[in-house]
């Protein structure tokens, strides 16, 4: 559809937007391209043309993949739509902000899990501990909720075995696995992503509470 005005209303000569229908039955602009045709001369903005005169150029304004916001939208809805199918709604594994969590059983395996996270840390990936003081259940439970890509209980068997009791969320499975066959499979699922490091403490007790909820 396009739409031509007997006027120009704004900055632009031209715009062209990628528009979707979300969940909500509402459009939604994903990507945008506008010809601005002010803003150079609001801001002084010249380049010499081959005349040698100082001219005001045309500015494209380009965003054909949309913002940051506009990004997260469009994951979230698609999360939606596989929920919507009886699949377990998750965000990419490179963008989720903490991609394992461990979860030790009591205070005794915190050291424990600090040094299993030295592993992860040395390749970039993301991971928390939850040192708080509550039951495994309620742990397991507030990293589900977070969308927590893998989730590995620690406790005296795991430490004595080696073999960790991982949850993958997007496979509704529970397996063993060391910690090197742990960091190899999140290592080649995210190998094309840039590595961005945790901005938050490891340690969950040691973080700004942000909800009631988790």
């Amino acid at each position: 559809m396009s739409e031509v005005f007997d006027e120009r209303y704004a900055y632009f000569i031209f715009k062209g937007e990628w528009n979707v229908v979300d969940d909500q039955k509402k459009a939604a602009c994903l990507g945008t391209i506008q010809i601005d045709v002010e803003n150079s001369e609001r801001f002084d903005i010249k380049y010499v043309a081959e005349d040698g005169k100082e001219k005001f150029p045309l500015i494209l304004h380009t965003s054909p993949s949309g913002s940051i916001e506009r990004i997260l939208y469009g994951v979230l809805e698609h999360a939606n739509k596989q929920m919507k199918v009886g699949k377990v709604p998750h965000l990419p594994l490179w963008m989720t902000p903490v991609q394992v969590r461990f979860v030790p059983v009591d205070d005794s395996f915190v050291d424990y899990s600090k040094e299993l996270g030295k592993v992860l840390d040395e390749v970039g990936i993301r991971y928390e501990i939850d040192d708080r003081s509550q039951t495994v259940g309620k742990k397991v439970r507030s990293a589900e909720k977070l969308w927590i890509p893998y989730i590995a209980v620690i406790g005296e068997r795991e430490k004595k075995s080696g073999e960790l009791s991982i949850r993958r969320r997007e496979l509704k499975d529970q397996v063993k696995m060391r910690i090197d066959d742990l960091s190899k499979e999140v290592q080649e699922r995210t190998k094309f992503a840039p590595k961005q490091r945790l901005l938050l403490p490891n340690l969950v007790s040691k973080q700004a509470i942000f909800s009631r909820e988790v």
